[in-house]
């Protein structure tokens, strides 16, 4: 009897354990034009993306982007510029994190951001270690919502943008 369970947890574990199909894919939201993410993406970058935080390639949210995490080995941090490859990158990471009901936020024009936990934890309505970095109202925050209902508020993820980077020396 203890052979036939220990046989039958034997299979039940050979089956739990095997390898993902390398193959599987998983539908992101058709990236819009990417120059739409763009003003995003450089809001998200100097706020969320150091390499002690977003920018950490073992982060389930990567943000690439010249102030941090670099694609490219050969792209140093702090030198040149984000590089459209970064922004498409970080665009696929903020997308994946919940490609579905991303998707249902976008095509519903942004309703109900806060379904979305990158809106929960940017304003820390859920834990996270980074704190507020966006509540609810500011810049960033319209920055973020803006671009979910598909009418970024630039200037907002200018000035978001603009609360994270040093002043520059004259």
């Amino acid at each position: 009897m203890k052979l036939r369970y220990l046989a039958i947890a034997s299979i039940v574990v050979a089956f739990g354990c095997t390898a993902p199909d390398p193959n599987a894919t998983t539908e992101l939201p058709p990236p819009r034009d990417v120059t739409s993410f763009r003003a995003l993406d450089g809001a998200l970058g100097p706020s969320c993306g150091s390499l002690d935080c977003h920018g950490q390639p073992g982060r389930n949210l990567r943000i690439y982007d010249v102030t941090g995490l670099r694609l490219s080995k050969d792209d140093i941090s702090g030198v040149g510029v984000t590089t459209d490859a970064e922004i498409l990158a970080t665009y696929r990471s903020f997308v994946g994190l919940e490609p579905d009901l991303t998707s249902k936020v976008l095509t519903e024009r942004g309703a109900q951001p806060e379904r979305l936990t990158i809106v929960r934890k940017a304003r820390a309505s859920e834990v996270h270690e980074g704190a507020a970095v966006w509540p609810e109202g500011s810049d960033g925050d319209r920055c973020l919502t803006s671009w979910l209902a598909s009418k970024t508020d630039v200037a907002a993820c200018e000035k978001a943008r603009a609360l994270f980077l040093p002043p520059v020396k004259q």
